[in-house]
């Protein structure tokens, strides 16, 4: 339904996102943006499946028509001239179309625990690598993903770089993530580290039906205690002239060997 302009309920989590931080709170309740009709589109398919609760949505005209048959009954659906929208959000948006949702509840630790296929990022220092790794981990069917140290999970920019991988996956951050995976391969499994400086090529690697891949910031690597608790430590040739591949594009890489087909 529209809603009246009312900025303290429903325009102002969609106000100045450009000079936003990744911590949106509305109606005391950590919330998130999505951008573009793709990820409000999914975004509104969680909510249909009660997996989300979608707070509003704010659309130019064209967007806002072809989109009002689909909405549940009760989200507030605000439709302003594209110029507007633009003055809302305080930099030149294009997409026509933002949903402000409140944030799931953080996945459980049981939940890695039992993951079959894991993403380990014990630190990830840059929101758009994070954004990408969570998007490569939902396309290519990891169950869930170990955090660490890193930049906010619901950022706008993350999510958006995610592709909805930011909700869709089920993520868990650890203020000691090296435990936690230490007690998932008490389980049975494997921890594969992905090391440049490791001796076994990533194309030799055959995933056993529970792996837990692991991935290091850029530059940095991964620390000794993260090294110390993998089982192998897996590199991807590269041609010298480059020298090293971006964390998202390794990761994208090393996960395409955990689908099934593959291993």
């Amino acid at each position: 339904m529209d809603q009246p302009v009312d900025p303290g309920t429903f325009l102002s989590p969609f106000s100045g996102l450009r000079s936003s931080g990744g911590d949106l709170i509305v109606e005391d309740r950590p919330a998130f943006i999505c951008e573009g009709a793709i990820l409000v589109e999914r975004a509104l398919s969680e909510a249909l499946e009660g997996r989300l609760e979608i707070h509003s949505i704010l659309a130019t005209p064209s967007h806002g028509e072809r989109l009002r048959p689909r909405l549940a009954a009760g989200i507030p659906l605000l439709i302003r001239p594209e110029e507007e929208v633009r003055e809302i959000v305080g930099y030149p948006f294009h997409r026509g179309l933002l949903a402000c949702a409140f944030q799931p509840p953080p996945c459980p630790e049981q939940k890695i625990l039992q993951a079959s296929r894991l993403l380990v990022l014990p630190h990830v220092d840059d929101l758009e690598n994070l954004g990408l790794l969570l998007r490569s981990a939902g396309a290519l069917g990891l169950e869930a993903v170990l955090l660490g140290k890193g930049p906010p999970l619901f950022h706008r920019r993350t999510v958006r770089v995610s592709m909805g991988g930011a909700f869709l996956v089920p993520c868990h951050r650890s203020e000691d993530p090296v435990d936690l995976l230490g007690r998932w391969r008490k389980r049975g499994g494997e921890v594969v580290a992905a090391d440049p400086a490791g001796t076994e090529d990533f194309r030799a690697w055959r995933p056993s039906p529970r792996s837990a891949l692991m991935l290091g910031p850029e530059g940095a690597g991964l620390p000794e205690p993260c090294l110390r608790v993998s089982d192998r430590r897996v590199r991807i040739p590269v041609s010298p002239r480059i020298g090293s591949l971006n964390v998202a594009a390794a990761g994208a890489v090393m996960m395409a060997r955990m689908l099934p087909e593959a291993s």
